[in-house]
């Protein structure tokens, strides 16, 4: 089962590829398969992602696709922004975590203080 791995990120940048984020996530997931989950600043980050040159797809739903994996690691970046309770980024990351492959990794990236104490239990 995946391990979760929480980052917090300054809310005014509305998780643009960019600085410590950029840095963070390059380390995390350069050369791996990215699914960035979530709503519009999901999609803003993944964008930027590719723009980059990072594998990445958008799932809305916490889907994690096989087409395009080339057999890489898959990471998920769950970009959790505050419009999900607690039950519901528990439920994402069940669903997600039950779809990884071994060695793959969840992320959730949130500047939700009590959500991170949430799931670093």
């Amino acid at each position: 089962q995946a391990q979760p791995y929480a980052m917090a990120v300054d809310a005014t940048k509305c998780f643009q590829f960019e600085g410590q984020l950029k840095a963070r996530l390059s380390q995390i997931a350069r050369g791996c398969f990215v699914v960035v989950c979530g709503g519009r600043r999901a999609q803003e980050l993944q964008e930027g992602m590719k723009s980059d040159g990072m594998d990445s797809v958008f799932s809305t739903d916490g889907t994690v696709p096989s087409k395009g994996r080339r057999g890489r690691r898959v990471v998920v970046l769950d970009v959790v922004d505050g419009s999900r309770t607690h039950e519901q980024a528990q439920e994402r990351f069940e669903a997600v975590s039950d779809q990884l492959p071994v060695g793959g990794i969840y992320s959730a990236l949130t500047w939700d203080k009590d959500f991170m104490e949430t799931v670093a239990v």
